[in-house]
């Protein structure tokens, strides 16, 4: 069994061992100063509180066991040392009422044996003298008894002093402790200030983000459908030249036609066809620079139309990274919340272990 606990809660237990087996009362004090006794480190009250309620498992006890042996304890030591004679009301009675349970036990357990003891009284008459004497010896004894009383209230009269003075201490503590509380409490609120002030902050800055970007997006859109528009009304032109090319065409070919039938000249015919040819290579070579200059606008309004679209893409990044910064900032906002709840998780424990600590030098 011992190898499978620890070396302190070994400790521990060796410590609660030793001290039931001296009839001493399980508190932490008289386990701490066991353990220096027997060579080890007093130990922290967590862990010998814990230990203790292990050992009382092992020992199939409860802690209401264990009040009550410290109390029997308590009891057993009080009787031992104090006597009848000179004692306070409230001691006497609570003597009186151990002998009367004594008794009782007594009558009980040795009811058979009554007779032969009346039997014996007359035997012990023959005595009587000796006890007598024995009577003057216990008188001197419960005078000395007396006097060692007297010295004792006297120490429990600096005893009390000394509680009155502790208590004392105990209240300045205490006072030291609310004053903390008061700062710990102030501190909330000034986190709780902050927290607000960050929360707005972030929301103002998320809010002008997303204005920002709902304007960008607008005046790209506006934008965009300008230079849609733009390159509609290009190819408009570009097939309004088309087709007024096409109506030439006809017309050369309706003149060609119309020039063979009226024409009776074969030279004039020819004449009037190179010139309409030539005429023909002409109007060909204006559609052709018509349709290169359509193609370069094109292409210019295209480039025009890329490098405003990457222009608009650096900026929706540019406004992208502006998010994410803001919300890296209300992650370390987050962070330092839960530093500063820690922070006060760490000083509401701090403040339990001083209080705990109180209590049990107001035990002692």
């Amino acid at each position: 069994m011992r190898n499978k606990m620890g070396r302190r809660e070994g400790e521990v237990w060796d410590a609660c061992d030793e001290l039931l087996g001296e009839g001493s009362k399980l508190t932490l004090d008289f386990i701490q100063n066991k353990l220096q006794t027997l060579s080890f480190d007093r130990g922290s009250p967590n862990y010998i509180y814990r230990y203790r309620k292990t050992w009382l498992e092992k020992n199939g006890l409860t802690l209401d066991d264990l009040k009550l042996l410290n109390q029997h304890v308590e009891r057993e030591a009080h009787l031992q040392t104090t006597n009848k004679p000179g004692l306070p009301k409230s001691l006497l009675k609570s003597f009186e009422l151990f002998i009367h349970e004594v008794t009782q036990d007594l009558d009980k357990s040795y009811q058979p044996k009554m007779e032969e003891l009346t039997t014996l009284i007359e035997t012990t008459k023959a005595h009587v003298q000796q006890l007598r004497d024995e009577n003057a010896v216990l008188k001197a004894h419960l005078n000395e008894t007396h006097l060692n009383l007297e010295a004792r209230i006297n120490q429990m009269e600096q005893l009390t002093q000394a509680q009155a003075d502790l208590l004392q201490q105990k209240l300045i503590v205490e006072q030291t402790v609310l004053a903390r509380e008061d700062v710990i409490k102030e501190l909330k609120l000034r986190h709780e200030d902050q927290r607000v002030q960050l929360e707005n902050h972030y929301q103002r800055q998320q809010q002008q983000l997303e204005t920002q970007l709902q304007l960008e997006r607008k005046t790209h859109q506006a934008e965009r459908d300008k230079l849609l528009e733009h390159q509609e009304n290009q190819r408009h032109h570009y097939m309004v030249d088309v087709d007024q090319f096409k109506t030439n065409v006809e017309k050369l070919k309706t003149s060609l036609q119309a020039s063979h039938y009226e024409l009776k000249d074969r030279d004039k015919v020819i004449e009037q066809l190179k010139a309409d040819n030539h005429q023909l290579q002409v109007s060909l070579t204006e559609l052709s620079n018509a349709q290169q200059a359509n193609e370069a606008k094109l292409s210019d309004v295209k480039q025009t139309l890329t490098q405003q679209l990457q222009e608009q893409s650096r900026a929706v990044i540019l406004t992208q990274g502006k998010l994410a910064q803001a919300i890296e900032n209300h992650t370390n906002l987050e962070t330092q919340k839960q530093q500063l709840q820690e922070q006060l998780i760490e000083s509401k424990t701090t403040v339990a272990l001083l209080t705990e600590k109180l209590t049990l030098k107001g035990k002692k």
